[in-house]
């Protein structure tokens, strides 16, 4: 699975396993990754994991803050700056 990543240089940023407790050496494993799933590469990943896996859910995908949004901005709650998709 991690091969899905390697092969395109999709940085992941976490990735933790717990066991599903119905069977032994069965696992959950959970991934962040940077990119969106509106990019054509982190799309080709999606397919080819859904096409690897038993069950794949993803909980989210989430804009990252453009380099230009300050600290006091955030501290004051102004996020106009927030790229739709990092």
């Amino acid at each position: 699975m991690l091969a899905e990543f390697a092969s395109r240089n999709i940085n992941l940023t976490r990735i933790e396993s717990r066991p599903t407790r119905k069977m032994l050496g069965d696992y959950l494993f959970f991934i962040d990754f940077t990119g969106h799933l509106e990019q054509p590469q982190i799309k080709e990943i999606i397919t080819g994991l859904k096409q690897k896996t038993s069950h794949l859910k993803i909980l989210g995908s989430y804009s990252r803050l453009s380099a230009g949004l300050e600290q006091e901005d955030l501290e004051e709650g102004r996020t106009h700056e927030i790229n739709q998709f990092a």
